[in-house]
């Protein structure tokens, strides 16, 4: 119950702000597995998509960009390609195999 409580604030705080344009982003790789090979090439497709995002949304040269790259991105590409065992923070798992 307490997974759906957090969900059903979430939804709720969504609902009263009332957006007029909402993304939803579902993070899908498999980061889990034990091969540095297969974490390498998820995580540069994964994140390699993300900075084409970011870099339509924001110039590539601009602070916000680079405080997003540094501040966000760095930390988990670090995590899921170099960590092993309990080290890794970061594993989402893919929902399809």
């Amino acid at each position: 119950m307490v997974a759906n409580g957090l969900r059903d604030r979430v939804l709720n705080l969504i609902k009263e702000i009332s957006p007029k344009v909402s993304i939803l982003g579902v993070v899908d790789g498999a980061y889990s597995n034990h091969s540095f090979i297969w974490r390498s090439k998820e995580a540069l497709l994964h994140y390699g998509a993300l900075y084409n995002m970011l870099e339509t949304i924001v110039p590539c040269k601009n602070l916000e960009n680079e405080v997003i790259e540094r501040d966000v991105f760095e930390f988990k590409i670090v995590n899921v390609i170099v960590c092993e065992g309990t080290e890794r923070i970061v594993r989402p798992e893919r929902y399809i195999e």
